[in-house]
């Protein structure tokens, strides 16, 4: 989040990923350094702090060592209730799927997702196609767009929004976020007229590996990319 502009950018980077990765005991102990999924990463830790900032280590790995002051996990409970939160979250269905609560969504049609709807959604996945992660990924970036777009027509209306939906997201989360610097970043893009999310993907290539899918980034592409988005060029 650039707080001058009120621009704000999120990289998706996919939890097939191959990065090196802190391996940990059971009672937290240091064993090796291994080359694995990126999503194995939040494995090896206590589910919550220690998780988080193994995920994190692995990620500026593959970032080539960006610094990453701050992050945010959510368990999968959270997403109904963000959802709700705002009212429900509009968008075009883009895969066929039946709603937990009985409903035929087809691909499409223009829905409003309630409740476990979006849990569904942007995680629905055939784990038999070896693209499927990718699908998935954009899948949860047209739903994000679609929240960012409700919630900021949300703040615009009550300035309360972020306190509202950070109370709710509390007994889901794991951050080093505080209530005050999340209310700030949310007020700073809406006030700064930008009100919206910049969504990059990483790209690169998804091969079969041993025993799951392996996608490994294409290095240039990367390291051009977190240069357009986190430097400046001085000219």
């Amino acid at each position: 989040n650039n707080t001058k502009t009120g621009d704000t950018t999120a990289i998706s980077l996919s939890r097939e990923t191959m990065a090196n990765i802190n391996v940990y005991s059971a009672e937290g102990k240091y064993i090796n350094n291994t080359y694995e999924q990126l999503c194995l990463a939040y494995a090896y830790g206590d589910g919550k702090e220690l998780s988080c900032e193994n995920s994190v280590r692995s990620v500026s790995r593959i970032m080539y060592g960006l610094p990453i002051n701050s992050y945010f996990a959510l368990d999968l409970d959270a997403i109904s209730v963000l959802n709700d939160s705002i009212g429900g979250v509009s968008l075009t269905m883009n895969i066929d799927m039946t709603s937990p609560y009985g409903r035929e969504m087809l691909k499409g049609t223009d829905i409003t997702l309630i409740g476990k709807e979006a849990e569904s959604y942007v995680r629905a996945r055939d784990s038999m196609v070896l693209e499927s992660n990718n699908d998935r990924m954009d899948r949860q970036i047209q739903y994000l767009n679609s929240f960012v777009k409700e919630a900021v027509t949300s703040i615009k209306e009550d300035a309360s929004t972020p306190v509202r939906m950070y109370n709710a997201a509390s007994p889901y989360m794991v951050t080093n976020l505080s209530l005050d610097k999340v209310t700030y970043l949310a007020l700073n893009t809406v006030t700064k007229g930008a009100g919206e999310v910049t969504f990059k993907s990483v790209p690169g290539e998804i091969k079969k590996g041993e025993k799951y899918a392996e996608f490994y980034p294409d290095e240039t592409a990367l390291y051009e990319l977190i240069l357009s988005v986190f430097y400046t060029q001085i000219s």
